[in-house]
């Protein structure tokens, strides 16, 4: 592993409604996302579960880049805004380009 490679960093956010689908103090008091920060580098994204994150992300107001595979059904992020960037996992020197800049 490089020591020179930045700590990855993650940001978790979580609100919760009461049984009565009232909002609690989470939700009132959101963060606003910086428009300066760089995007959320998220691979799976075609996947249920990436496809989910995607739009929670999105619906934060979060800038997301997301890692496809050319020629794969990737339908789940037609449409969105993210930046779509094309791979593969197992390939180091397309991981750190896509990577750049997250």
């Amino acid at each position: 592993m490089n020591d020179n490679a930045p700590e990855p960093r993650a940001e978790v956010h979580s609100a919760s409604v009461t049984a009565a689908g009232n909002k609690t103090a989470s939700q009132d008091n959101k963060s606003v996302p910086d428009p300066h920060a760089p995007p959320v580098f998220l691979t799976g994204a075609a996947g249920h579960v990436g496809a989910n994150l995607v739009r929670r992300l999105l619906d934060d107001g979060v800038k997301v880049r997301v890692l496809l595979r050319e020629g794969e059904n990737n339908e789940s992020v037609e449409g969105l805004k993210v930046e779509k960037v094309y791979g593969d996992l197992r390939n180091l020197d397309q991981i750190r380009k896509a990577i750049a800049g997250c």
